[in-house]
């Protein structure tokens, strides 16, 4: 299953700067779609506590209202390919909340190398490291087989390291 993240992102960076939106109308449309996802989030969370079927329904209902109303937005703007992206992805953006009515937990990040991308993202830009190519190619894969497959990791240490 893809990760949410990964299906938000390019709808508001991709498909709205695609057709040359300006920068506060994609700010804008990103904090809206972010604020109703994250309110979807919260309910399925919420009834994970206490297992009202109805109001899980009701905030389903809402978001799917909330999409149409962003789609109705970015095709006032005259923002085609993100009024399709949406349309595409509709009932996606829903499964987690949709397979929680059905007794199933799907984690919001499900993604363990996105995760990995991030760490390295934050130990090259955010510490101000300065790698290699090569370098950071063998601290990811260090890092990645380490949480990953600790079995693996351990005989990789014992060849490698």
């Amino acid at each position: 299953m893809q990760n949410l993240n990964s299906l938000a992102h390019p709808l508001d960076i991709l498909s709205v700067w695609k057709e040359d939106a300006p920068k506060n109308f994609r700010k804008k449309m990103r904090r809206v779609w972010k604020s109703r996802l994250s309110t979807l989030q919260n309910s399925v969370k919420k009834f994970w506590r206490d297992e009202d079927t109805e109001r899980l329904k009701d905030r389903i209902s809402w978001f799917r209202e909330e999409l149409d109303r962003w789609v109705e937005r970015a095709e006032g703007r005259d923002f085609e390919l993100a009024a399709n992206y949406i349309r595409r992805v509709r009932e996606k953006l829903l499964t987690f909340a949709e397979a929680a009515l059905h007794g199933d937990y799907v984690p919001y990040t499900n993604n363990k190398v996105e995760r990995e991308f991030r760490e390295n993202v934050y130990r090259t830009k955010r510490i101000g490291g300065s790698w290699s190519d090569d370098g950071l190619l063998n601290v990811s894969l260090c890092q990645f087989i380490s949480r990953l497959d600790e079995g693996l990791f351990r005989e990789f240490k014992e060849v490698y390291i």
